[in-house]
């Protein structure tokens, strides 16, 4: 599989990708990380481009 998070061929952690990368990216885009229904994480986040 390939996935779009990962170091040395491993795949990193959903902690590091919710706690971590997606606020840096969000803070960097200037956009807030939370919204009407709680935090953005990387299963919400899945779960809205599918909609």
């Amino acid at each position: 599989m390939n996935f779009l998070f990962a170091f040395r061929a491993h795949r990193v952690s959903k902690h590091y990708i919710n706690e971590t990368i997606i606020p840096m990216l969000f803070r960097k885009a200037g956009v807030s990380t939370a919204d009407v229904r709680g935090n953005i994480t990387s299963h919400r986040a899945r779960s809205t481009i599918a909609s």
